[in-house]
């Protein structure tokens, strides 16, 4: 529990080592950022485990059973872990971690910058850059953010925290904070009408979106 006089990323901050397990479009790379601030590991573990084969995934659980107390974060897609075999996810899981699942409430926002970096196939545009995303290529994105929501969930029992991404204050010092905005869409007015037909069958779903 956070008390409430301490924001979110100075409690994460007071934990020798976190790991973030997220969806996608959820804010995780600002929050890794925010708290790795000042510890450079040897490896990366900004999702570390992200098309890499049996070898490499096994370096990395190797390097951090060894090498834990000079890390101070981590963070992957809860996708990404169902993909590692049960000893590798037992090692994982079995690691001195707080971990925390992340989300994000604003499900629009998340689907459609998840639309975005899939179309275009870039995970930062500008603010001033508008792109028209096909119907039927953004009602794939809802079913895919839904698909990797699930797969987040299927791993809350190793989860200490729970958070959403809306409500973590990031510092204004951190230059990597920004998500692809609904802004961006030029055919903004059709991908809204497709999001609202499809919102009361994930919010049941899940019943995570607002």
């Amino acid at each position: 529990m956070i008390d409430g006089d301490v924001g979110i990323i100075d409690f994460l901050k007071s934990k020798p080592f976190v790991h973030i397990v997220s969806e996608p479009r959820s804010g995780s790379s600002s929050l890794f950022f925010a708290l790795q601030e000042g510890h450079e590991p040897e490896i990366d573990l900004n999702e570390p485990f992200h098309f890499k084969d049996k070898r490499q995934t096994d370096e990395t659980l190797t390097y951090l059973t060894n090498h834990i107390n000079e890390c101070k974060v981590m963070k992957n897609h809860g996708s990404t872990l169902l993909e590692l075999s049960p000893n590798d996810q037992e090692r994982l899981w079995g690691l001195p971690a707080y971990v925390v699942g992340l989300t994000r409430r604003d499900w629009f926002s998340q689907s459609c910058s998840l639309a975005i970096a899939e179309y275009t196939k870039s995970w930062d545009i500008p603010p001033y850059e508008k792109i028209n995303i096909p119907i039927s290529f953004y009602e794939k994105r809802i079913d895919q953010l839904i698909a990797m929501k699930r797969d987040s969930f299927k791993q809350a029992h190793h989860f200490h925290l729970n958070i959403c991404y809306e409500d973590i204050k990031f510092p204004k010092s951190l230059s990597y904070r920004h998500l692809v905005s609904v802004n961006n869409i030029s055919n903004i007015e059709e991908i809204k009408a497709i999001y609202d037909k499809f919102k009361t069958f994930y919010t049941t779903y899940l019943r995570l979106a607002d």
